[in-house]
């Protein structure tokens, strides 16, 4: 299985590499992979005025996405196509929010029903949101860890994340990721990850 993954993942770096587009100026520096002639995914390192660093990274997408961990290996590809290019000094990225994700949403519900600080604000507070709890379990929920492991392959981790517009799971979507409807799961429709720079281990 193992050398089945390594394959997919050199196949895929190879497709990546024909379809790659990079943008560059002075406040921006962007990697564009045309999927087709429609779809596309996009890798954005910017910075703000009279800043010499880039400070800021955004992954974004044309489409749906083809699920979380697919993702992960492009982004993963197009940094990797980044570093040494720019001067990085990352401050924050923003890669989506969990209902764009299929493939995690199980698992993110499970985190939130599983947490016991957080059935214990539902008997309390019933549907009322409360932000600070709600970044808690998902930064400690382990929900994006292939995320937070590629991070740290580039020297950084996270330290708080921040969110934005903020909802329930509808029940339809509950059932249809196999839950019975009457849960209460808070989810951010902004997701914004706040860095720190950390000492890469020397492995050679």
């Amino acid at each position: 299985m193992r050398c089945i993954l390594v394959l997919i993942t050199i196949i895929l770096c190879i497709s990546l590499n024909s379809q790659i587009t990079v943008t560059d100026n002075d406040r921006e520096y962007s990697l564009k992979y045309d999927i087709d002639s429609v779809s596309y995914r996009v890798l954005r390192f910017s910075k703000g005025f009279g800043d010499s660093l880039f400070t800021y990274l955004n992954y974004s997408r044309s489409k749906n996405t083809d699920g979380f961990e697919k993702e992960m290996t492009i982004l993963d590809t197009l940094f990797g196509k980044s570093v040494g290019k720019i001067a990085l000094d990352l401050r924050s990225v923003s890669i989506g929010y969990p209902l764009e994700f299929d493939d995690i949403m199980p698992k993110y519900i499970r985190t939130f029903i599983d947490s016991k600080q957080w059935s214990d604000h539902i008997k309390a507070k019933g549907r009322e949101l409360d932000y600070k709890l709600m970044r808690k379990v998902i930064l400690e929920g382990g929900v994006f860890e292939s995320f937070l492991s590629l991070l740290k392959k580039y020297g950084y981790e996270v330290k708080e994340i921040s969110t934005e517009k903020h909802g329930f799971v509808l029940k339809e979507d509950l059932k249809r990721y196999g839950y019975q409807g009457d849960e209460i799961i808070p989810v951010p429709f902004m997701l914004y990850w706040k860095l720190e720079k950390i000492k890469l281990l020397n492995t050679e």
